[in-house]
C-alpha cells in the first residue's frame, strides 16, 4: 500500500512524503536522505521494499523539492532541517507505538539537532555518516555558496548551511539528549580512512563496518547486508 502525505512545518512550509506498508503496523521507520538526495533514490526504494515485507511501515520524504511550499537548499540550513524532522516526528507521535529514524551521510547533524525527541522514537541509525565536513569544497558566488560534489556537480546552498556544516557536530553528538544505547552507526568500508569509529565507540554508540561497501552502499549485494544490520539493531 502507498499513501502520499503532506506535513506542515512550524513556519508554513510543507514536507512531501510517501508512506508504504504491507500490513497494518504500529512500527514506523523514517528514512532521512543525504545532502542533495531524494526519497526516490535506489537505496531508499530498496529499503522500503525490505522493511515493509518485514512488518514495518516506511516513510520517505524530501527535505527540499523546489516547489512553491517546499524548502530550497539556497534558503535553508541544518537548523531548519532539524526543525522539519522534529515536525515529522511530532506528526507521527500519536499514530505509531514505535518510530525508528534512519539517516544517511551528511544529514546526521540534522538528526541530532532535533531539540525535542518524542517518547515513541525508539532507535536512531546512521548509515555511513559523513563526520568530516572537509569532504565538501566550497566557493563563494553572489549571495549563495557553491560546493563541488563528488560527481562534479556544483550545488547551490545557503551561507547558513555552509557555516553550520563547518561546526564541530561531534561535540553536539556528545551532548545530544538521546540514549546512546539506542543509537547505531553502520560505516561503509570506503569511509574508514579517518577513524571516526573509535570516537563514536568511546561515546558508547555501537557500530559496525560493511566491508567493501562504498558510501552509498550502491553495490546491489550490499543492500541486504545494510538492511539486515539495521533491522537487527531496531529489533534488539
Amino acid at each position: 500500500m502507498e499513501k502520499y502525505i503532506t506535513i506542515p512545518t512550524s513556519d508554513e512550509f510543507e514536507i512531501n512524503g510517501i508512506l508504504n506498508w504491507k500490513d497494518k503496523s504500529e512500527k514506523l521507520i523514517i528514512l532521512v536522505h543525504g545532502l542533495t538526495g531524494y526519497m526516490t533514490e535506489a537505496h531508499y526504494y530498496a529499503a522500503k521494499e525490505y522493511f515493509t515485507e518485514r512488518g514495518y511501515t516506511v516513510f520517505r520524504f524530501n527535505f527540499y523539492d523546489g516547489w512553491e511550499k517546499n524548502r530550497d537548499l539556497r534558503t535553508s540550513s541544518i537548523e531548519t532541517h532539524s526543525q522539519d524532522l522534529e515536525s515529522i516526528l511530532t506528526y507521527f507521535q500519536d499514530e505509531y507505538k514505535e518510530v525508528n529514524v534512519v539517516s544517511h551521510s551528511l544529514w546526521w547533524p540534522s538528526v541530532i539537532g532535533v531539540k525535542e525527541v518524542p517518547q515513541n522514537t525508539k532507535k536512531l541509525i546512521f548509515w555511513d555518516p559523513a563526520f568530516d565536513p572537509g569532504v565538501l569544497k566550497f566557493s563563494q558566488q553572489w549571495e549563495i555558496k557553491l560546493f563541488n560534489w563528488w560527481d562534479g556537480r556544483d550545488i547551490q546552498v545557503s551561507k547558513e548551511m555552509i557555516e553550520q556544516r563547518g561546526q564541530n557536530h561531534m561535540e553536539n553528538l556528545k551532548e545530544f539528549q538521546f540514549n546512546s544505547d539506542n543509537m547505531y552507526i553502520i560505516y561503509a568500508w570506503a569511509n574508514t580512512k579517518v577513524d571516526f569509529k573509535s570516537m563514536t565507540d568511546s561515546l558508547g554508540i555501537g557500530s559496525c563496518i560493511i566491508k567493501w561497501a562504498n558510501h552509498g552502499f550502491t553495490q546491489e549485494w550490499k543492500y541486504e547486508e545494510l538492511f539486515e544490520k539495521t533491522l537487527e539493531f531496531i529489533e534488539k
